[in-house]
């Protein structure tokens, strides 16, 4: 999975997200993080959707037990930054409150059925991130 999204990453940034910039028709964002534990830049590929302005993200994995280490990074260092095509965004993730992500939650999973799924296979309550531009 590591080589997968290394390729990715190499293949977005190529050709500024013609290639990588979506799947399945969602938009993806390239997520600028540091390491919580090894200080070091991670650069990982997500699905996204739009909320006004906000861009918001989901900590599925897959429907795993564990939560995606990215997720971990954010709750380390909530300022990040965002590649969308060829441009970069610096942005705050918030980890939203259990009644934000109810409210969310049916909106994200009739955009994209396949988290219903992720959920349905874990027993973890898949968290939602939000993705605030800085001015």
């Amino acid at each position: 999975m590591k080589i997968f999204i290394k390729i990715h990453v190499f293949i977005y940034r190529l050709s500024n997200g013609s290639l990588g910039g979506s799947i399945g028709g969602a938009g993806v964002l390239l997520l600028n993080s540091t390491g919580r534990k090894t200080g070091k830049e991670r650069i990982t590929p997500l699905s996204f959707m739009m909320e006004d302005s906000n861009y918001v993200i989901i900590a599925s994995y897959g429907g795993n037990k564990k939560n995606p280490g990215w997720f971990h990074n954010l709750r380390g260092n909530k300022d990040v930054t965002i590649r969308i095509k060829n441009t970069v965004k610096e942005v705050k993730a918030t980890i939203t409150s259990k009644d934000e992500r109810n409210r969310l939650w049916p909106i994200i999973t009739e955009w994209s059925p396949q988290y219903a799924k992720y959920q349905e296979k874990t027993s973890r309550i898949i968290p939602v991130i939000i993705l605030s531009p800085k001015a």
